[in-house]
């Protein structure tokens, strides 16, 4: 990404990038296939760097930045059965995160940090500390509520034991490979979802699962907020994803309710 705003922007005066000029930066970079999130990103990079140049005093006034049109909405999720499809082709390292991300719904990023001292057996939860998450505020989730979760972390714990056993050493990771922090899962995950035929699908597709899961259990918005820690409803709504099987569902739950109204047609009973 610095490479592209070097290669752009190599030699040129702060003074020099009015709004023309990114507006012709992100019409090359769109030119070049650059993904729109991708290009809003680097647009804000340089905003970053001339807002420095304005407030040590080597900027006038700051240019407005190019509005770059990002479609982010995503309608893929998965259900049981693909999950398992999916899960049989990982790497036994990369299947434990990604089973915890399909139960607990918490991004990537947050799980792969999870150390040991963030698991209280006692209580039987693992959280996220103030500052760790997207919004800033801290979390829990009580994992011994769901045996699912409770089963990775448990099997995470017995294989940290045996790790440290053998190597002598202390693991401070829940996800590790020998001791090493799961720090990637990309190269693995393309190739279960190539073999699983689940083409499309990326991690933070669990979030909507998980999502999914609540809003078909029945669950207060305002909990499920504070499970998967959206912070606001309207981005939760964004995950709230409805499919064909869930309104067939419902309609199938209203057809068995004993006490609906006689069907008239046509004036008559």
């Amino acid at each position: 990404m610095r490479r592209h705003l070097s290669r752009h922007f190599k030699g040129e005066r702060a003074q020099n990038i009015t709004y023309d000029r990114l507006l012709r930066f992100k019409r090359d970079r769109l030119a070049e296939k650059a993904s729109p999130s991708t290009v809003r990103y680097e647009l804000s990079l340089v905003r970053t760097g001339l807002v420095v140049a304005h407030e040590a005093g080597r900027l006038l006034a700051l240019p407005p930045l190019p509005s770059v049109h990002v479609e982010n909405t995503r309608t893929t999720f998965f259900d049981e059965d693909n999950f398992q499809d999916l899960r049989k082709h990982l790497p036994p390292a990369v299947a434990a995160v990604a089973t915890f991300m399909y139960w607990a719904g918490w991004r990537r990023n947050e799980t792969l940090t999870r150390e040991w001292r963030h698991v209280d057996w006692n209580a039987g939860t693992i959280c996220l500390e103030p500052g760790e998450t997207k919004n800033g505020k801290g979390r829990a989730i009580p994992f011994e509520v769901l045996p699912e979760l409770a089963a990775v972390l448990k099997a995470q714990r017995e294989y940290t034991d045996a790790v440290e056993r053998r190597t002598g050493s202390v693991v401070r990771w829940v996800f590790h490979r020998e001791g090493e922090r799961v720090k990637s899962i990309r190269q693995a995950w393309r190739t279960a979802c190539k073999h699983a035929k689940l083409v499309g699908h990326i991690p933070h597709d669990f979030r909507r699962s998980a999502v999914r899961r609540l809003e078909r259990a029945g669950i207060a918005r305002s909990v499920a907020m504070k499970i998967v820690g959206h912070s606001s409803e309207a981005i939760y709504h964004c995950y709230s994803i409805t499919n064909d099987a869930d309104v067939r569902e419902a309609l199938a739950k209203v057809a068995a309710l004993p006490t609906r109204p006689a069907l008239r047609i046509g004036g008559r009973p």
